[in-house]
């Protein structure tokens, strides 16, 4: 009995923590799979280029519920400890990931620009990218 009742939690935990969203390359990418510490490194722009290809790292606006969930879940930072780590990088002359407006043209954006990475609702996820990491 407690055997069951354990594989029931662990079963209904699992489908609570399915994945929401994945981050996405176009579809002829060289890259297939891509580690949180990769994605992070790149998101920071610590890392710039994987497999010779350089990466095109895509954000969302900054009120957008899915770019809050990445830089929670992926980048494990909270905004305002994001927003001073990106203060801090501008006077070495860093710049943060480039913003669209929408899920939809990050799409477009990862289609369209060779070495772009972007995160997008998994249910957006279509024949054109292929997922790499999913959160």
């Amino acid at each position: 009995m407690f055997t069951r009742t354990i594989f029931f939690i662990s079963l209904i935990v699992g489908v609570l923590h399915s994945a929401e969203y994945a981050v996405v390359v176009k579809v002829d990418s060289p890259v297939n799979k891509i580690s949180p510490n990769e994605l992070r490194n790149f998101y920071l722009r610590r890392q710039n280029f994987i497999d010779n290809q350089k990466v095109i790292p895509i954000n969302t606006l900054a009120n957008n519920e899915g770019r809050l969930e990445f830089e929670q879940r992926v980048l494990k930072m909270q905004r305002s400890k994001l927003n001073k780590f990106w203060i801090k990088q501008h006077f070495k002359g860093i710049t943060p990931p480039s913003t669209v407006a929408s899920f939809k043209a990050a799409l477009l954006f990862v289609n369209n620009v060779e070495g772009a990475i972007a995160y997008i609702p998994i249910n957006m996820v279509d024949q054109t990218v292929k997922v790499i990491y999913e959160y």
